[in-house]
């Protein structure tokens, strides 16, 4: 746990005034208890907006029977974008009958929304550049994610904005990354998901799977959490592993058949019981197929000796080149 002093002093400036009463366990009870009270604030400021008030249609529709030019058009929808959706503004300028064609307005107030969205979505992202990276890289996806929400967004970024808020903010979110990381670090990867679905280690582990395996999609493997990545890609490169040294075997045997023109009946039931030895039923099976389309010789001898058949009429040399390609 934290230095018992320092966690003492968090606790009383927070409104607990019993702390040299609490054993250890109460002690990092009522600590993990007040942050998370604290958090919940924090994030009540980072997540949720106040009322919003936007200016009377009318106010609205007098400031747009004013323009004269297309600057003029652009400087009133900028204002306005801030506090009202496309949408009602598109509805306003109709009621005007402007004489502008509907998809060229449409077009020109899809722009200005552009940039309005990323100026302040720009402006949110440098009030958290001081913020700790995890925290940062979940709020900025958080944000971006709500980017056609400008009011809400300003709103937020209205809320928070001041030094004084920002430094509480920040402060809180320090904390909160020291109790996650001391105290939940299971839940680290869910708490702070942008951040580590962004690290080099979790997109690379990703790629990984996705290279040598059609199992999961893409998204599926975001889903998860890199030590269960790490996991599924070490069961994935068993299979393949395992794969490719059966094909090495089954390759190894064929061949070893195929040559078997020469060899004594002892070598080629050693060949069969090393065979049976190293790859499943199945595998033998699908030698014998192979026989059975080539050399028909073949796979009924190897067919003998496993089910425990003499072989001495099939030792003929005549016989043995029979089809054998």
């Amino acid at each position: 746990m934290h230095d018992s002093s320092a966690v003492k002093e968090y606790l009383r400036l927070h409104g607990v005034d019993n702390v040299l009463d609490l054993d250890h366990e109460e002690l990092e009870q009522q600590y993990v208890k007040t942050v998370r009270e604290g958090i919940d604030y924090y994030r009540s400021l980072l997540y949720e907006g106040n009322v919003h008030f936007s200016p009377p249609k009318h106010d609205v529709i007098e400031a747009l029977k004013k323009v004269q030019t297309i600057d003029e058009m652009f400087q009133t929808l900028y204002d306005f974008l801030h506090m009202f959706t496309p949408t009602d503004l598109i509805a306003f300028m109709s009621e005007l009958k402007m004489p502008v064609p509907y998809r060229r307005l449409k077009n020109i107030i899809t722009i200005v929304h552009a940039r309005v969205q990323d100026e302040i979505l720009d402006n949110i992202k440098r009030d958290l550049r001081d913020f700790p990276k995890q925290e940062r890289e979940t709020l900025i996806a958080y944000y971006e994610s709500k980017r056609n929400d400008i009011i809400g967004l300003e709103n937020l970024h209205e809320k928070y904005k001041s030094s004084g808020t920002l430094a509480y903010l920040r402060s809180t979110a320090e904390t909160k990354l020291d109790i996650m990381q001391t105290f939940l670090s299971k839940d680290l990867e869910l708490e702070y998901k942008p951040y580590y679905d962004n690290s080099k280690e979790k997109r690379t582990l990703v790629s990984k799977i996705l290279e040598i395996s059609g199992i999961y999609t893409k998204q599926e493997l975001f889903d998860m959490k890199i030590a269960d990545l790490q996991s599924t890609y070490n069961e994935i490169m068993q299979q393949v592993l395992q794969k490719e040294k059966e094909q090495k075997l089954m390759r190894k045997y064929i061949e070893a058949f195929e040559d078997s023109a020469g060899i004594t009946e002892e070598e080629f039931k050693g060949y069969c019981q090393d065979m049976r030895e190293d790859l499943s039923e199945d595998l033998v099976n699908e030698i014998i197929n192979y026989f059975t389309t080539r050399n028909h010789f073949i796979a009924n001898k190897i067919n003998n000796v496993l089910s425990g058949k003499g072989m001495n009429n099939l030792m003929s040399p005549s016989a043995l080149m029979g089809d054998h390609l």
